[in-house]
Formats: C-alpha cells, sequence, structure tokens
C-alpha cells in the first residue's frame, strides 16, 4: 500500500514551527500531520519556495528556528506555468 503524501506550503510550516504566534491556524492539524511523518505513517515535504519565503522574515531569530527544524523535510523543486 502506498502511503499519503503531504505537500506542506509556507503558511503550514509557520503555522507548526513558530509556536510564539498567537494567530496561528491549523496548529493541531500540522502537529498530527508532522507526528504521522515522523511515524512512517505518511511522506511529508515542502516546496523550494518555502526557504525563499523565509530569507524574507525580517524576525531572524525565528528564520533560522524554523530553517533548522524543517532541515530534514524532503523538498519538492517548485514548478511554474504560465499557459493557463
Amino acid at each position: 500500500m502506498t502511503k499519503p503524501r503531504v505537500t506542506l506550503d509556507t503558511n503550514a510550516i509557520i503555522n507548526h514551527c513558530d509556536r510564539a504566534s498567537t494567530s496561528a491556524t491549523s496548529r493541531t492539524e500540522l502537529d498530527e500531520i508532522m507526528q504521522r511523518w515522523g511515524a512512517g505513517e505518511i511522506d511529508v515535504a515542502i516546496t523550494t519556495r518555502i526557504e525563499a519565503d523565509l530569507w524574507q522574515d525580517k524576525d531572524s531569530v525565528r528564520r533560522d528556528a524554523i530553517l533548522k527544524q524543517i532541515e530534514t523535510v524532503p523538498v519538492l523543486g517548485t514548478s511554474f506555468r504560465n499557459d493557463f
């Protein structure tokens, strides 16, 4: 049986990793996704866009902490289409 695959975007990663945020949404669900990934039940990946977005974060302490936390998450290349 194939494991479910989940791709997380920048907002999901920030909501999961930035525990100081009072406006984060879906934190419980994101925590479960990451726990299931850690247990090997699902595959999780992030896009290359996350790193580019995080480098725009003016809070360097938060940015560096999030980049450290996502080091082990597989990265998918970002695709671009302008034909739609």
